[in-house]
């Protein structure tokens, strides 16, 4: 907005973060701190729990397995294991997911987002001046939901109230944006979410429309992961696998459309994909942000 506004030629974009080498006991601890001082941390809830709560909910509204969220960890870190800068890169089964520790009933250990240390950034110019650049990709639209339901934006998890707020904002952000760019959901051939929990990006997956409410588990064990946009999903491995290091974790995905939409791919290809989608979610399940990027015509 500030460049098309002509407030600025040039912004750099930076996001990093040093969540691992402090020690895994201060980085989680950072993690957990994020919860309301009077209402939640007395009652010991942080933040795998609140995400517990709502796997939880969804996975017995819907049918969801356990099955069903080892796949989506597994696809990710097959997808990480191509990535030479990617955190996680051991081969994993679902067996494995399976048996590892719960950390929050239903969520265990590979169903969490990694705890890492890493920084990134972007630079966003007017078209004019991006031509002038060796690579540049079109940002096409950027829309952003706040504060679902009730308009209310907060960092503390209790006042969100509707537990599927993942899915609503996602649909609302997602819409905008593809209407603004002038696209539809079937012009996207590459997609990017945020995914701090197996279950999360199975409700991002509803509210983006590729199937109806509470088909996510359902779209999982229908092969969506191995075929079509499907198949492009967070080629980096995402934050089960790629990195994690705190909100940075979601400039990554920015990075990755990049690299796939200039041809420069550092891990899997996703072709020549020409419209990309990225996802992502802020202030604890309340803000919800859909960018389009355009491959350089």
């Amino acid at each position: 907005m500030a460049v098309a506004a002509g407030v600025c030629e040039t912004v750099v974009v930076v996001g990093g973060d040093n969540l691992l080498s402090p020690g895994l006991s201060a980085g989680i601890s950072a993690l957990a701190d994020m919860h309301d001082d009077q209402f939640e941390s007395p009652y010991g809830t942080f933040v795998v729990a609140t995400w517990a709560m709502t796997a939880t909910r969804y996975m017995r509204d819907f049918d969801v397995t356990e099955e069903d969220l080892a796949e989506l960890a597994v696809a990710l870190r097959q997808r990480a294991m191509d990535h030479p800068n990617a955190q996680m890169r051991t081969p994993l089964t679902v067996a494995d997911v399976l048996n590892s520790p719960v950390v929050s009933s239903p969520l265990r250990r590979l169903n969490c987002a990694i705890v890492s240390d890493g920084a990134c950034a972007v630079v966003v110019e007017s078209l004019e001046k991006a031509r002038d650049r060796r690579k540049h990709v079109r940002v096409l639209a950027g829309e952003t939901a706040y504060g679902l339901p009730g308009g209310r934006v907060t960092d503390d998890f209790g006042p969100v109230g509707e537990p599927y707020s993942v899915r609503i904002g996602t649909a609302v952000s997602s819409r905008r944006a593809l209407r603004v760019a002038g696209a539809s959901l079937a012009d996207v051939d590459l997609l990017l979410t945020y995914d701090p929990f197996s279950h999360v990006p199975l409700l991002f997956f509803e509210g983006l429309g590729y199937c109806d409410v509470g088909e996510g588990g359902a779209l999982i064990r229908d092969g969506f992961l191995n075929r079509g946009v499907g198949a492009t999903y967070n080629l980096h491995g995402g934050l089960h696998s790629y990195c994690h290091p705190g909100n940075a974790g979601g400039l990554f995905m920015t990075v990755e459309a990049f690299r796939q939409l200039v041809g420069e791919p550092l891990g899997r290809s996703a072709g020549r994909p020409k419209l990309g989608l990225v996802h992502g979610y802020g202030a604890n399940k309340g803000v919800f942000t859909t960018t389009l990027l355009g491959a350089a015509a």
